[in-house]
Protein backbone atom coordinates (compact mmCIF):
# COMPACT_ATOMS: atom_id res chain seq x y z
CA UNK A 1 0.00 0.00 0.00
CA UNK A 2 3.06 2.43 0.28
CA UNK A 3 3.96 1.79 -3.58
CA UNK A 4 0.29 2.98 -4.02
CA UNK A 5 0.61 6.18 -1.74
CA UNK A 6 3.40 6.75 -3.33
CA UNK A 7 2.08 6.63 -7.26
CA UNK A 8 -1.21 8.14 -6.26
CA UNK A 9 0.87 11.69 -5.40
CA UNK A 10 1.96 11.62 -8.81
CA UNK A 11 0.77 14.62 -10.16
CA UNK A 12 -1.22 13.11 -13.60
CA UNK A 13 -5.06 13.26 -15.01
CA UNK A 14 -4.54 9.62 -15.82
CA UNK A 15 -6.02 7.31 -13.00
CA UNK A 16 -5.82 4.51 -15.71
CA UNK A 17 -1.96 4.94 -15.61
CA UNK A 18 -1.81 5.04 -12.17
CA UNK A 19 -3.26 1.36 -12.20
CA UNK A 20 -1.97 0.38 -14.78
CA UNK A 21 1.33 1.03 -12.97
CA UNK A 22 0.48 -0.90 -10.00
CA UNK A 23 -0.90 -4.00 -11.90
CA UNK A 24 2.78 -4.35 -13.79
CA UNK A 25 4.22 -3.92 -9.90
CA UNK A 26 2.25 -6.35 -8.22
CA UNK A 27 0.31 -8.52 -10.58
CA UNK A 28 -0.63 -11.05 -8.07
CA UNK A 29 -2.53 -8.40 -5.77
CA UNK A 30 -4.03 -5.89 -8.34
CA UNK A 31 -6.32 -6.54 -10.95
CA UNK A 32 -5.60 -5.51 -14.80
CA UNK A 33 -8.63 -3.30 -14.51
CA UNK A 34 -7.88 0.12 -15.25
CA UNK A 35 -11.06 1.77 -15.20
CA UNK A 36 -12.46 3.05 -11.89
CA UNK A 37 -16.15 2.57 -12.73
CA UNK A 38 -15.65 -1.15 -14.25
CA UNK A 39 -13.53 -1.41 -10.38
CA UNK A 40 -16.20 -0.16 -8.35
CA UNK A 41 -18.92 -1.96 -10.54
CA UNK A 42 -16.69 -5.69 -10.19
CA UNK A 43 -16.92 -5.23 -6.81
CA UNK A 44 -19.90 -4.37 -6.09
CA UNK A 45 -21.49 -6.66 -7.92
CA UNK A 46 -19.34 -9.72 -6.75
CA UNK A 47 -19.23 -8.97 -3.27
CA UNK A 48 -21.97 -10.42 -1.89
CA UNK A 49 -20.78 -13.66 -3.09
CA UNK A 50 -17.47 -13.74 -2.94
CA UNK A 51 -16.33 -10.87 -0.63
CA UNK A 52 -15.91 -12.24 3.15
CA UNK A 53 -15.58 -9.04 4.61
CA UNK A 54 -17.54 -5.99 4.23
CA UNK A 55 -16.45 -3.61 1.45
CA UNK A 56 -13.78 -1.14 2.17
CA UNK A 57 -10.73 -0.44 0.45
CA UNK A 58 -11.38 -1.48 -3.62
CA UNK A 59 -7.99 -2.72 -4.53
CA UNK A 60 -8.00 -4.89 -1.28
CA UNK A 61 -11.71 -6.33 -1.87
CA UNK A 62 -10.82 -6.95 -5.75
CA UNK A 63 -8.37 -9.09 -4.53
CA UNK A 64 -9.92 -10.96 -1.75
CA UNK A 65 -12.59 -11.61 -4.35
CA UNK A 66 -10.67 -12.99 -7.35
CA UNK A 67 -9.04 -15.10 -5.00
CA UNK A 68 -12.39 -16.30 -4.07
CA UNK A 69 -13.11 -16.79 -7.31
CA UNK A 70 -10.15 -18.30 -8.22
CA UNK A 71 -10.21 -21.05 -5.71
CA UNK A 72 -13.75 -21.86 -6.54
CA UNK A 73 -13.65 -21.86 -10.20
CA UNK A 74 -10.01 -23.80 -9.99
CA UNK A 75 -7.99 -21.54 -12.51
CA UNK A 76 -7.73 -18.11 -13.72
CA UNK A 77 -10.77 -16.50 -14.60
CA UNK A 78 -11.49 -13.52 -17.17
CA UNK A 79 -14.36 -11.01 -15.95
CA UNK A 80 -14.75 -9.73 -18.99
CA UNK A 81 -16.28 -13.12 -20.27
CA UNK A 82 -19.83 -14.62 -19.23
CA UNK A 83 -20.90 -15.96 -16.71
CA UNK A 84 -18.63 -13.14 -14.86
CA UNK A 85 -19.69 -10.28 -16.53
CA UNK A 86 -23.42 -10.55 -16.14
CA UNK A 87 -23.18 -10.16 -12.19
CA UNK A 88 -21.12 -6.57 -12.55
CA UNK A 89 -21.67 -5.09 -16.11
CA UNK A 90 -23.99 -2.31 -15.83
CA UNK A 91 -26.36 -3.06 -18.29
CA UNK A 92 -27.96 -5.69 -16.79
CA UNK A 93 -30.64 -6.07 -19.01
CA UNK A 94 -28.76 -8.08 -21.67
CA UNK A 95 -27.82 -10.83 -18.88
CA UNK A 96 -30.99 -12.13 -17.46
CA UNK A 97 -28.98 -14.28 -14.98
CA UNK A 98 -27.15 -10.94 -13.88
CA UNK A 99 -27.54 -9.74 -9.73
CA UNK A 100 -30.07 -7.67 -9.72
CA UNK A 101 -29.70 -4.60 -7.27
CA UNK A 102 -26.20 -4.76 -7.19
CA UNK A 103 -25.07 -2.26 -9.01
CA UNK A 104 -27.09 0.46 -10.77
CA UNK A 105 -26.08 2.38 -13.15
CA UNK A 106 -25.34 5.51 -13.76
CA UNK A 107 -27.70 7.42 -16.62
CA UNK A 108 -27.69 10.62 -18.21
CA UNK A 109 -30.63 12.41 -19.33
CA UNK A 110 -30.86 15.01 -21.78
CA UNK A 111 -32.73 18.31 -20.86
CA UNK A 112 -35.37 19.14 -23.13
CA UNK A 113 -34.95 22.49 -25.51
CA UNK A 114 -35.78 25.11 -23.71
CA UNK A 115 -37.78 28.09 -25.67
CA UNK A 116 -35.07 30.86 -24.97
CA UNK A 117 -32.56 28.68 -26.33
CA UNK A 118 -35.10 28.00 -29.88
CA UNK A 119 -35.44 31.81 -29.92
CA UNK A 120 -31.85 32.73 -29.34
CA UNK A 121 -31.03 30.70 -32.34
CA UNK A 122 -33.86 31.68 -34.09
CA UNK A 123 -34.84 27.83 -34.95
CA UNK A 124 -37.98 26.06 -34.01
CA UNK A 125 -38.46 24.29 -30.76
CA UNK A 126 -39.66 21.77 -32.08
CA UNK A 127 -36.80 21.13 -34.49
CA UNK A 128 -34.56 21.64 -31.80
CA UNK A 129 -35.95 19.18 -29.58
CA UNK A 130 -35.98 16.34 -32.46
CA UNK A 131 -32.19 16.81 -32.41
CA UNK A 132 -31.84 16.19 -28.45
CA UNK A 133 -34.13 13.44 -29.17
CA UNK A 134 -32.27 11.74 -31.51
CA UNK A 135 -29.23 12.19 -29.30
CA UNK A 136 -30.75 10.61 -26.72
CA UNK A 137 -31.59 7.85 -29.15
CA UNK A 138 -28.25 7.66 -31.27
CA UNK A 139 -25.92 9.57 -29.59
CA UNK A 140 -24.25 10.51 -32.93
CA UNK A 141 -25.73 12.94 -35.20
CA UNK A 142 -24.59 15.01 -37.92
CA UNK A 143 -26.03 18.42 -39.32
CA UNK A 144 -25.28 18.84 -43.33
CA UNK A 145 -25.97 21.71 -45.54
CA UNK A 146 -24.19 24.41 -47.69
CA UNK A 147 -21.72 27.26 -46.52
CA UNK A 148 -23.34 29.59 -44.00
CA UNK A 149 -26.44 27.72 -42.81
CA UNK A 150 -25.01 28.11 -38.93
CA UNK A 151 -24.43 24.31 -38.77
CA UNK A 152 -21.25 24.70 -36.97
CA UNK A 153 -23.28 27.32 -34.36
CA UNK A 154 -25.90 25.23 -33.92
CA UNK A 155 -24.24 22.08 -32.81
CA UNK A 156 -21.80 24.65 -30.55
CA UNK A 157 -25.50 25.99 -28.74
CA UNK A 158 -26.79 22.95 -28.35
CA UNK A 159 -23.93 21.13 -27.16
CA UNK A 160 -23.56 23.92 -24.24
CA UNK A 161 -27.19 23.33 -23.97
CA UNK A 162 -26.75 19.49 -23.07
CA UNK A 163 -23.86 19.70 -21.28
CA UNK A 164 -21.39 22.09 -19.20
CA UNK A 165 -19.45 24.45 -21.53
CA UNK A 166 -15.96 22.64 -20.06
CA UNK A 167 -17.54 19.16 -20.95
CA UNK A 168 -17.94 20.36 -24.59
CA UNK A 169 -14.69 20.24 -27.24
CA UNK A 170 -14.77 20.71 -31.11
CA UNK A 171 -12.31 19.38 -33.36
CA UNK A 172 -11.43 20.19 -36.89
CA UNK A 173 -11.29 17.25 -39.41
CA UNK A 174 -9.07 17.87 -42.75
CA UNK A 175 -7.07 15.67 -45.29
CA UNK A 176 -4.16 14.74 -42.92
CA UNK A 177 -5.80 14.37 -39.82
CA UNK A 178 -5.17 10.68 -38.60
CA UNK A 179 -6.19 8.12 -35.86
CA UNK A 180 -3.40 9.44 -34.06
CA UNK A 181 -4.56 13.11 -33.93
CA UNK A 182 -7.91 12.18 -33.19
CA UNK A 183 -7.48 9.42 -30.69
CA UNK A 184 -3.92 8.35 -29.37
CA UNK A 185 -0.89 7.88 -31.23
CA UNK A 186 2.94 7.70 -30.08
CA UNK A 187 4.81 10.99 -30.30
CA UNK A 188 8.47 12.04 -29.90
CA UNK A 189 8.84 12.91 -26.31
CA UNK A 190 11.83 15.52 -27.10
CA UNK A 191 15.28 16.16 -27.82
CA UNK A 192 18.14 16.36 -25.29
CA UNK A 193 22.04 16.83 -25.95
CA UNK A 194 20.51 16.50 -29.91
CA UNK A 195 19.59 13.12 -29.51
CA UNK A 196 15.68 12.17 -29.40
CA UNK A 197 14.33 10.69 -26.38
CA UNK A 198 12.03 8.53 -27.74
CA UNK A 199 8.49 8.19 -28.38
CA UNK A 200 5.53 8.19 -25.65
CA UNK A 201 1.79 6.85 -26.28
CA UNK A 202 -0.26 10.41 -26.35
CA UNK A 203 -4.30 11.12 -25.91
CA UNK A 204 -5.92 12.96 -28.39
CA UNK A 205 -9.24 14.92 -27.91
CA UNK A 206 -11.49 12.06 -28.15
CA UNK A 207 -9.10 9.76 -25.89
CA UNK A 208 -8.66 13.31 -23.76
CA UNK A 209 -12.43 13.56 -23.54
CA UNK A 210 -13.16 9.70 -22.75
CA UNK A 211 -11.05 9.69 -19.71
CA UNK A 212 -12.92 12.83 -18.33
CA UNK A 213 -16.23 11.01 -18.97
CA UNK A 214 -15.30 7.44 -17.40
CA UNK A 215 -14.42 10.09 -14.09
CA UNK A 216 -17.99 11.47 -14.39
CA UNK A 217 -20.18 9.16 -15.43
CA UNK A 218 -23.42 10.75 -14.48
CA UNK A 219 -22.34 14.45 -16.79
CA UNK A 220 -23.25 14.63 -20.63
CA UNK A 221 -19.69 15.20 -22.77
CA UNK A 222 -20.21 16.25 -26.09
CA UNK A 223 -17.17 16.21 -28.93
CA UNK A 224 -18.19 18.47 -31.91
CA UNK A 225 -16.41 17.14 -35.21
CA UNK A 226 -16.58 20.61 -37.67
CA UNK A 227 -16.14 19.34 -41.33
CA UNK A 228 -16.42 15.97 -40.84
CA UNK A 229 -16.29 15.44 -44.47
CA UNK A 230 -13.24 16.26 -45.04
CA UNK A 231 -11.01 13.83 -43.37
CA UNK A 232 -10.14 10.09 -44.63
CA UNK A 233 -13.35 8.21 -41.87
CA UNK A 234 -12.20 5.19 -42.28
CA UNK A 235 -8.29 6.25 -41.39
CA UNK A 236 -9.51 8.79 -38.59
CA UNK A 237 -12.02 6.55 -36.89
CA UNK A 238 -10.00 3.10 -37.15
CA UNK A 239 -11.62 0.69 -35.03
CA UNK A 240 -13.46 3.20 -33.21
CA UNK A 241 -16.39 2.91 -35.95
CA UNK A 242 -17.68 -0.43 -34.28
CA UNK A 243 -17.49 1.17 -30.51
CA UNK A 244 -19.81 4.04 -31.81
CA UNK A 245 -22.81 1.62 -32.69
CA UNK A 246 -22.12 -0.87 -29.75
CA UNK A 247 -21.38 1.19 -26.81
CA UNK A 248 -22.17 -1.68 -24.54
CA UNK A 249 -19.38 -3.34 -25.71
CA UNK A 250 -15.40 -3.29 -25.76
CA UNK A 251 -12.39 -4.64 -28.13
CA UNK A 252 -8.37 -4.07 -28.42
CA UNK A 253 -7.45 -0.70 -29.86
CA UNK A 254 -4.59 0.08 -32.01
CA UNK A 255 -2.33 0.62 -29.55
CA UNK A 256 -3.31 -1.73 -26.94
CA UNK A 257 -0.28 -3.56 -25.29
CA UNK A 258 -0.64 -7.24 -24.50
CA UNK A 259 -2.97 -7.73 -21.62
CA UNK A 260 -4.39 -4.40 -21.74
CA UNK A 261 -7.86 -3.90 -20.85
CA UNK A 262 -10.31 -3.72 -23.79
CA UNK A 263 -11.83 -0.27 -24.65
CA UNK A 264 -15.26 0.91 -24.34
CA UNK A 265 -16.72 4.30 -25.84
CA UNK A 266 -18.78 5.40 -22.48
CA UNK A 267 -22.43 6.33 -22.76
CA UNK A 268 -22.49 9.92 -22.02
CA UNK A 269 -20.35 11.05 -24.38
CA UNK A 270 -22.17 12.41 -27.59
CA UNK A 271 -20.86 12.87 -31.04
CA UNK A 272 -22.32 16.21 -32.95
CA UNK A 273 -20.56 16.26 -36.67
CA UNK A 274 -21.14 19.20 -39.59
CA UNK A 275 -20.83 18.39 -42.90
CA UNK A 276 -20.67 21.16 -45.83
CA UNK A 277 -22.59 19.67 -48.69
CA UNK A 278 -20.82 21.90 -51.17
CA UNK A 279 -17.32 20.29 -50.11
CA UNK A 280 -18.09 16.92 -50.94
CA UNK A 281 -21.56 15.21 -51.42
CA UNK A 282 -22.78 13.66 -48.85
CA UNK A 283 -23.90 10.67 -51.20
CA UNK A 284 -20.02 9.91 -51.29
CA UNK A 285 -19.95 9.61 -47.28
CA UNK A 286 -18.48 6.41 -45.91
CA UNK A 287 -21.54 3.62 -45.62
CA UNK A 288 -20.44 2.95 -42.42
CA UNK A 289 -20.62 6.61 -41.12
CA UNK A 290 -24.37 6.77 -42.77
CA UNK A 291 -25.12 3.96 -40.61
CA UNK A 292 -23.63 5.32 -37.11
CA UNK A 293 -25.13 8.74 -37.43
CA UNK A 294 -28.71 10.60 -37.75
CA UNK A 295 -28.22 13.13 -40.28
CA UNK A 296 -30.49 16.54 -40.22
CA UNK A 297 -30.43 18.72 -43.16
CA UNK A 298 -29.88 22.69 -42.81
CA UNK A 299 -30.64 24.33 -46.83
CA UNK A 300 -31.81 27.61 -47.14
CA UNK A 301 -35.01 26.83 -48.41
CA UNK A 302 -36.05 24.66 -45.78
CA UNK A 303 -37.25 24.56 -42.58
CA UNK A 304 -35.53 25.72 -40.16
CA UNK A 305 -33.04 27.33 -42.04
CA UNK A 306 -35.23 28.93 -44.82
CA UNK A 307 -36.65 31.37 -41.55
CA UNK A 308 -33.37 32.03 -39.44
CA UNK A 309 -32.68 35.27 -41.42
CA UNK A 310 -36.22 36.75 -41.24
CA UNK A 311 -36.56 35.52 -37.83
CA UNK A 312 -33.01 37.64 -37.13
CA UNK A 313 -34.47 40.85 -38.55
CA UNK A 314 -37.97 40.75 -37.20
CA UNK A 315 -36.01 40.13 -33.66
CA UNK A 316 -33.55 43.40 -34.61
CA UNK A 317 -36.33 45.68 -35.87
CA UNK A 318 -34.49 45.67 -39.01
CA UNK A 319 -36.60 45.88 -42.58
CA UNK A 320 -36.47 42.49 -43.68
CA UNK A 321 -35.61 43.35 -47.58
CA UNK A 322 -32.45 41.39 -47.04
CA UNK A 323 -35.01 38.35 -46.78
CA UNK A 324 -36.12 39.41 -49.68
CA UNK A 325 -32.90 39.58 -51.78
CA UNK A 326 -31.52 35.99 -50.19
CA UNK A 327 -34.70 34.36 -51.23
CA UNK A 328 -34.37 35.59 -54.61
CA UNK A 329 -31.09 34.44 -54.96
CA UNK A 330 -31.44 31.25 -53.96
CA UNK A 331 -34.39 30.85 -56.25
CA UNK A 332 -31.65 31.06 -59.04
CA UNK A 333 -29.63 28.47 -57.69
CA UNK A 334 -30.84 25.14 -58.67
CA UNK A 335 -28.89 22.55 -56.70
CA UNK A 336 -29.66 22.51 -53.69
CA UNK A 337 -26.15 21.79 -52.17
CA UNK A 338 -24.55 25.35 -53.41
CA UNK A 339 -28.03 27.47 -52.24
CA UNK A 340 -26.39 30.21 -50.02
CA UNK A 341 -26.90 30.37 -46.34
CA UNK A 342 -28.62 33.16 -43.95
CA UNK A 343 -25.48 33.65 -42.20
CA UNK A 344 -23.31 35.82 -44.68
CA UNK A 345 -26.71 38.43 -44.35
CA UNK A 346 -26.59 37.97 -41.00
CA UNK A 347 -24.10 40.82 -39.76
CA UNK A 348 -25.26 44.21 -38.51
CA UNK A 349 -23.07 45.94 -40.21
CA UNK A 350 -24.85 45.07 -43.37
CA UNK A 351 -28.44 45.23 -42.17
CA UNK A 352 -27.85 48.81 -40.71
CA UNK A 353 -25.76 50.16 -43.69
CA UNK A 354 -28.07 52.65 -45.78
CA UNK A 355 -25.41 52.64 -47.78
CA UNK A 356 -25.17 49.69 -49.03
CA UNK A 357 -21.19 49.57 -49.79
CA UNK A 358 -21.36 46.73 -46.45
CA UNK A 359 -23.59 44.41 -49.22
CA UNK A 360 -22.07 44.92 -51.88
CA UNK A 361 -18.48 44.76 -50.59
CA UNK A 362 -20.14 40.99 -48.84
CA UNK A 363 -21.41 40.42 -52.24
CA UNK A 364 -18.58 40.59 -54.20
CA UNK A 365 -15.86 38.82 -51.99
CA UNK A 366 -18.36 36.40 -50.57
CA UNK A 367 -21.08 35.33 -52.84
CA UNK A 368 -19.68 35.66 -56.01
CA UNK A 369 -16.76 33.69 -55.86
CA UNK A 370 -19.28 31.07 -54.17
CA UNK A 371 -21.21 31.46 -57.91
CA UNK A 372 -17.89 31.38 -59.98
CA UNK A 373 -16.72 27.95 -58.10
CA UNK A 374 -20.32 26.54 -58.84
CA UNK A 375 -20.20 27.24 -62.09
CA UNK A 376 -16.45 26.66 -63.26
CA UNK A 377 -16.16 25.35 -66.73
CA UNK A 378 -19.92 26.43 -67.66
CA UNK A 379 -19.79 28.70 -70.52
CA UNK A 380 -23.79 29.04 -70.57
CA UNK A 381 -24.04 30.70 -67.08
CA UNK A 382 -22.95 34.71 -66.75
CA UNK A 383 -22.21 34.93 -63.15
CA UNK A 384 -22.76 38.48 -63.08
CA UNK A 385 -25.84 38.48 -65.16
CA UNK A 386 -27.31 36.22 -63.29
CA UNK A 387 -26.37 36.72 -60.00
CA UNK A 388 -24.93 40.47 -59.76
CA UNK A 389 -26.81 42.28 -57.21
CA UNK A 390 -27.64 45.07 -59.37
CA UNK A 391 -29.84 42.32 -61.41
CA UNK A 392 -31.64 41.10 -58.28
CA UNK A 393 -32.64 44.09 -57.08
CA UNK A 394 -33.95 44.68 -60.45
CA UNK A 395 -35.70 41.87 -59.92
CA UNK A 396 -37.36 42.62 -56.60
CA UNK A 397 -38.07 45.93 -57.93
CA UNK A 398 -40.18 44.89 -60.62
CA UNK A 399 -42.04 42.06 -58.51
CA UNK A 400 -43.16 44.98 -56.15
CA UNK A 401 -44.23 46.80 -58.90
CA UNK A 402 -41.62 49.78 -58.29
CA UNK A 403 -40.42 49.48 -61.84
CA UNK A 404 -41.34 48.00 -65.30
CA UNK A 405 -39.50 44.82 -66.74
CA UNK A 406 -38.37 47.07 -69.45
CA UNK A 407 -36.90 49.70 -66.76
CA UNK A 408 -33.15 50.41 -66.91
CA UNK A 409 -33.32 51.94 -63.30
CA UNK A 410 -31.51 49.98 -60.80
CA UNK A 411 -31.17 51.80 -57.79
CA UNK A 412 -33.73 52.31 -55.50
CA UNK A 413 -35.84 55.48 -55.02
CA UNK A 414 -34.57 57.91 -52.18
CA UNK A 415 -36.65 59.85 -49.64
CA UNK A 416 -36.09 63.28 -48.48
CA UNK A 417 -33.84 62.15 -45.09
CA UNK A 418 -32.10 59.50 -47.95
CA UNK A 419 -31.51 62.37 -49.86
CA UNK A 420 -29.90 64.69 -46.79
CA UNK A 421 -28.05 61.88 -45.60
CA UNK A 422 -26.90 60.89 -49.35
CA UNK A 423 -26.08 64.58 -50.02
CA UNK A 424 -24.81 66.45 -46.81
CA UNK A 425 -24.16 69.36 -48.66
Amino acid sequence: MTFREEVNAVPTGQAAQRQALLYLAFPHFYLPVVKLEHRAAIRDGLADRYLLEPPGDVDVDLAGIYAALTEAEGKHIDLYAEPWIGLWQSDLSQHPDALTGLFSPVTVHLPDVTQELAGRIHVSRSWLQDCVELLRDRRQLIFYGPPGTGKTYIAQELSRHIADTENVKLVQFHPAYSYEDFFEGFRPQGESSGQMQGFSLKAGPLRRIVDKAVENPGAAYVLIIDEINRGNLPKIFGELYFLLEYRDQAIDLMYSSDGAEPFSLPKNIYVIGTMNTADRSIALVDAALRRRFAFLPLHPSEEPTSGILRRWLNSKDYDTWLADLHDELNSRITDNDFKIGPSYFMREKIATDRTDKSLELMWRTDILPLLEEHHFGDLNVDIVTRYGLPALRKSLATKAGILDDDSDSLEPELDDDDDAAADPD
